[in-house]
């Protein structure tokens, strides 16, 4: 059989447990002040020495406090009241508090020059202007080892090209880099169907050491389709050949002279293959033929060129870190490699597709393009990360501006439990302290 229930505890017991914990409080401070004031009897009748000063203050200061206690033990209730009342009332702004967690705001000092050109920055080009990066960071696991070589390349390629490659789903959709991505601008043609097929193969801006190489070209994933000829995509267009295959059907002079006074060229088709022996890597490759590895070294040298080789220059320090140079200025090694997409903020975002067909039943608005944005670098982060073998030679970091953010929130979160068990803590503590170290001073 079970034992029966334990009786409940009686008002009148817990009332007189309360009551003499006060009591064994006040007799505590009455044994510290006594200890005082005898303490200071001592020293004015010659029995102690030591300074007088400290002694009194102690004394008095013990003295109001015993006599603070008392007063307070008296009307335990109403003390007890008037303080649940004031907590309550300093409570009530916790109901609007809010916290910060943009890092703008939390590290750029107010008044700076740096606050001065951002507001700068907002008023002239608006609040949404700016395009938002994501990174890409490889360093080698062992310290000082070179990373200008082949195989760490050929790595990254493999990370940036998963990273490239992310969709995600919202609001019945697909979205993927080609439709969240910066561009720099797409020309307008008169013809619809050529201007449409040139939107989508104009390239997103994609910082990377990989375009001094034909491989930079498979991170770009435009396409296109011709008649009598195979899918067209960057890894297989001639930008020049193009324009001569177009021109027949419509005028293309003034796309023609863009082209060349942003100096195109044949794009990544006249651009030295990392590894030659693949079978996609074009016949214009200058190591085609010969099968001959690039020297990484050399061609990193001054940096890399985007699509446009007039107006996307990618100086050293924006794709390689830790630079040795010799005394010409070539490079010699360098710790890390960085490639970053760059995707439209909200606002771009959603005034690039708020006249689009293809959306205009999910009441598109720029809240909605900010949950697809954050949705797509969430997902770059993790799929990056899981593109390097467990056994590599290498690391892989992915970084993006969500991801900053949600670690700032995790950090910032309240937790109610933790916030009562520490102030729990502090009063318990200060209580068994001052309990102990008068009970001591008593002996």
């Amino acid at each position: 059989m079970l034992p029966p229930p334990a009786p409940a505890l009686p008002h009148s017991f817990i009332y007189n447990l309360i009551k003499n914990i006060f009591c064994l409080a006040m007799v505590c401070c009455f044994l510290c002040v006594f200890s005082a004031r005898s303490g200071q009897d001592s020293s004015c009748h010659g029995k102690a020495v030591g300074q007088k000063a400290p002694l009194w203050l102690r004394a008095h200061f013990q003295a109001l406090l015993f006599s603070l206690g008392c007063q307070i033990q008296r009307h335990c209730g109403k003390v007890l009241l008037l303080g649940l009342l004031l907590f309550g009332a300093l409570a009530v702004g916790l109901r609007v508090a809010s916290i910060e967690t943009d890092i703008e705001r939390l590290w750029v000092e107010v008044g700076s020059r740096v606050s001065h050109e951002l507001r700068y920055t907002k008023e002239k080009l608006g609040e949404e202007a700016a395009y938002t990066s994501q990174m890409l960071i490889q360093t080698p696991k062992e310290e000082g080892e070179n990373i200008l070589s082949q195989e760490a390349l050929l790595l990254h390629l493999r990370a940036a090209v998963a990273a490239s490659r992310v969709q995600v789903s919202h609001y019945g959709k697909s979205w993927d880099l080609n439709k969240l991505c910066y561009k720099s601008g797409v020309p307008i043609i008169e013809n619809g169907m050529i201007e449409r097929m040139i939107e989508k193969l104009f390239p997103c801006v994609i910082v990377s050491p990989l375009d001094c190489f034909w491989e930079g070209a498979q991170l770009q994933g435009g396409s296109a389709y011709l008649p009598d000829r195979p899918n067209i995509q960057w890894t297989n267009l001639d930008p020049v050949q193009l324009m001569e295959e177009l021109g027949q059907f419509t005028s293309l002079d003034g796309f023609r002279e863009m082209l060349d006074k942003a100096q195109v060229g044949q794009a990544y088709m006249e651009r030295p293959c990392l590894d030659p022996t693949d079978p996609e890597c074009p016949e214009s490759a200058p190591n085609k033929q010969r099968k001959q590895n690039p020297d990484i070294s050399l061609e990193l040298t001054g940096g890399c060129y985007g699509f446009s080789k007039k107006f996307m220059h990618w100086q050293e320090e924006l794709i390689l870190g830790g630079l040795v140079k010799n005394s010409q200025g070539t490079l010699q090694s360098a710790e890390a490699l960085q490639t970053m997409f760059l995707l439209m903020s909200p606002r771009q975002l959603y005034e690039h597709f708020k006249d689009d067909y293809e959306i205009h039943d999910i009441n598109w608005n720029e809240e909605k393009a900010t949950a697809i944005l954050e949705a797509w670098q969430r997902k770059f982060v993790e799929l990056a990360q899981q593109s390097v073998p467990q056994n590599s030679s290498q690391n892989i970091h992915a970084f993006s501006t969500t991801t900053l953010n949600d670690i700032m929130k995790s950090f910032s979160d309240v937790s109610v439990i933790r916030v009562a068990g520490g102030y729990l803590l502090m009063v318990r503590t200060p209580v068994s302290h001052t309990i102990g170290l008068a009970m001591f001073s008593s002996l």
